[in-house]
């Protein structure tokens, strides 16, 4: 079996990490797929996004401001108020910008929901797998969803879009893992350790 070619984050060395501008990047180029990380807002929808919280200087409020220190997690926050906030752009002074000073930055992306990334994943010609990281955190449970809920929520989206087929689980924290497991067994599970 040839080995796939997956976006990670969507393609982050090429486009803002985890938009809709990277995964349509990642379809018009061809890729097998794109893993990506999902999360539960406060108010239970399945966001797509890395980081416990929004970072300051990659991410702007709706006056144009770049944040200068870290928001609650994302947990923590309503899907009205992450989409408050445009993470198409890096600071230019930031030490962020300058790793990637490649990616083609695009204003005006916020953090889309699960099924918006399906969606664009279903305009690809050939099949495009999601590899989806159900980021919960063993170490600190506050710092993210609990890993049943999420498991739960993220697989009911999946099912709902028709797209359970073309998924990967993968995760940091078991307990999310088997409760996805157990919730669709057809799916592939892969489990990681921290380096």
């Amino acid at each position: 079996m040839m080995p796939w070619n997956i976006a990670h984050r969507g393609g982050a060395q090429l486009r803002p990490e985890n938009t809709l501008a990277a995964f349509a990047d990642a379809v018009w180029r061809c890729c097998q797929g794109a893993e990506l990380d999902v999360q539960l807002t406060a108010d239970g929808h399945v966001v797509v996004h890395h980081d416990w919280r929004l970072k300051p200087g990659l991410a702007r409020d709706r006056d144009g401001h770049w944040l200068t220190e870290s928001t609650p997690h994302i947990n923590e926050l309503t899907l009205d108020e992450l989409r408050s906030f445009d993470v198409g752009r890096a600071d230019p002074e930031s030490a962020y910008a300058k790793a990637h000073a490649s990616v083609r930055w695009q204003d005006g992306e916020c953090i889309p929901l699960l099924s918006e990334v399906i969606a664009v994943a279903k305009t690809a010609r050939t099949p495009f797998r999601l590899v989806v990281e159900l980021k919960t955190s063993f170490a600190n449970r506050a710092e993210g969803s609990d890993p049943e809920e999420l498991a739960d929520r993220t697989i009911a989206v999946l099912r709902e879009h028709h797209y359970l087929d073309q998924t990967v689980f993968v995760g940091f924290d078991w307990a999310a893992l088997i409760a996805a497991k157990k919730l669709a067994p057809q799916t592939a599970q892969i489990g990681r350790a921290h380096v």
